[in-house]
């Protein structure tokens, strides 16, 4: 996963990976700037790491990879389909689509505010929660310890 298929990589929130991958963003060994993914991939691994990444060029192993934080799993070539399918399964029946949602929002909202911006801003969320569909139902199974079918 070079360059634009690092940057795919980079703004999932899951990745999965076989071992043998590598990841980097080369763009400044072409004269080119990977300007719009550098944002996201600051978030994801931090300013230092970023920088040694989109400065160098250099390539990362998907071990070391997903120390950093850049990927999630690691799965054999022969498994990794069947794995995805499984993590995506798992939250589409697991988990509200709505609070997904809701989360994404929020996490992206609150990123760039300071702490007490932040905590309102959570606050906000929590409350308009409260007050969804999936909410309710999710409470009302939990409380009669009931399967929820999202």
């Amino acid at each position: 996963a070079i360059a634009g298929g690092c940057g795919l990589a980079t703004i999932c929130d899951f990745c999965f990976s076989v071992p043998e991958a590598q990841f980097g963003y080369t763009e400044v060994k072409i004269g080119f700037i990977p300007a719009l993914v550098s944002v996201f991939l600051v978030r994801k691994i931090g300013e230092a790491r970023a920088k040694e990444m989109l400065l160098t060029g250099k390539l990362v192993s998907a071990e070391e990879a997903k120390a950093i934080g850049m990927i999630q799993y690691l799965s054999a070539k022969d498994k990794i389909n069947q794995e995805v399918y499984d993590f995506a399964s798992r939250i589409a029946k697991e988990t509200s689509q709505n609070s997904i949602a809701m989360t994404k929002k929020l996490l992206t909202e609150a990123w760039a505010l300071d702490y007490a911006n932040a905590m309102d801003v959570a606050a906000s969320y929590n409350a308009h929660a409260r007050e969804t569909t999936d909410c309710q139902k999710g409470i009302t199974a939990f409380l009669n310890k009931e399967s929820i079918v999202w």
